[in-house]
């Protein structure tokens, strides 16, 4: 009998599953776990697998992930709350921990919750259900509109 292949690509794997017909392609789906078959090959390979996510267009002079995913600010605003909302930009439209934040920030657990929840930032802000933070739709207009102009500007200033 002819044997099939389907290739399915999840990061930077390319898993191929041989089957002869649509119901044996099927049984080796549900058997198959892809997380479990990612973490895998990243623990043996590391880096040779997991391939860093791109800053947004235009910003990469203002961030970067690591290759853990988290973000690192090569352009620091010169507030906190202003810091906290372009890491939150970064990860947009994922939301993030607080700790992914403190860490990405350099703020506190503390202060971070201290902004989230103050009076002239609250707006900008918004936890999910499940814990994690993200930007709300004023947050976004804030970042893009007086962030990020900001330390563009700066850039520009500063050349």
């Amino acid at each position: 009998m002819t044997v099939n292949k389907a290739k399915i690509k999840a990061k930077n794997i390319e898993i191929i599953i041989p089957f002869e017909n649509e119901n044996e392609l099927i049984q080796k789906l549900n058997e198959l776990d892809v997380e479990k078959i990612i973490k895998v090959l990243e623990d043996k390979f590391g880096s040779l697998i997991s391939e860093a996510r791109q800053p947004k267009a235009g910003l990469e002079s203002i961030y970067r992930f690591t290759r853990e995913g988290d973000v690192e600010l090569l352009k620091v605003p010169n507030s906190e709350p202003k810091t906290l909302a372009l890491v939150m930009y970064a990860y947009h439209p994922e939301s993030a921990s607080i700790e992914q934040l403190s860490k990405s920030c350099g703020v506190a657990t503390t202060s971070i919750q201290k902004y989230i929840s103050h009076k002239d930032y609250k707006d900008y802000f918004d936890r999910k259900p499940d814990g994690k933070y993200t930007l709300t739709h004023a947050g976004l207009k804030w970042v893009t509109t007086k962030v990020i102009p900001e330390l563009k500007h700066e850039t520009v200033k500063g050349e």
